[in-house]
């Protein structure tokens, strides 16, 4: 697909990130986990599994290309901020996660894909490419989960880790 820069591009950025990882990220373990990314935050029902959640940071545009008001559109580039959070309740299987995401978020030829015309589209879409800005790694969370309520277990069940990837995504409108 060609990069059309016309407008806001027709699907998300959430949508382009979460493409991305669900069609190239390896899973730490694929005899018990198919990679899957949520649709909001953390799910409950989830909590002793691994999960990858993308939410929003703050987005801006800048203004590119004055016409001296002999166009009708005004060209801006625009670049969104998303955290991409990786969470397990085991240290090094999140460690694994989080690798993997790295890897995948690394690899120029997904996350910048080219062609002999510029830009090939991030995962199919308008979106130019997608760089890691940030990374956080293993913090220690409190895990919400039956087992760790009031009454429940107090051994290491009731923690897990979660390292956190804040990503750039780049667009032409």
């Amino acid at each position: 697909m060609a990069i059309t820069d016309a407008g806001v591009p027709s699907f998300s950025p959430h949508y382009a990130i979460k493409q991305l990882i669900l069609n190239n990220i390896v899973s730490p373990d694929p005899s018990l986990w198919t990679v899957a990314v949520n649709n909001d935050w953390f799910e409950y029902k989830l909590a002793r599994t691994y999960q990858i959640a993308i939410y929003p940071v703050y987005s801006e545009t800048n203004q590119f290309s004055l016409t001296g008001g002999g166009d009708s559109t005004s060209p801006k580039i625009s670049t969104a901020y998303y955290t991409v959070s990786a969470i397990h309740p085991d240290r090094e299987s999140a460690h694994s996660l989080f690798r993997n995401l790295t890897t995948l978020f690394n690899n120029e030829t997904l996350t910048s894909p080219q062609n002999i015309n510029g830009y090939a589209g991030l995962a199919g879409t308008d979106y130019h490419w997608v760089r890691i800005t940030k990374a956080s790694v293993g913090q220690m969370v409190d895990l919400t989960a039956p087992e760790c309520g009031p009454g429940g277990s107090s051994d290491d069940k009731c923690e897990g880790y979660r390292y956190d990837i804040t990503v750039a995504i780049r667009w032409n409108e």
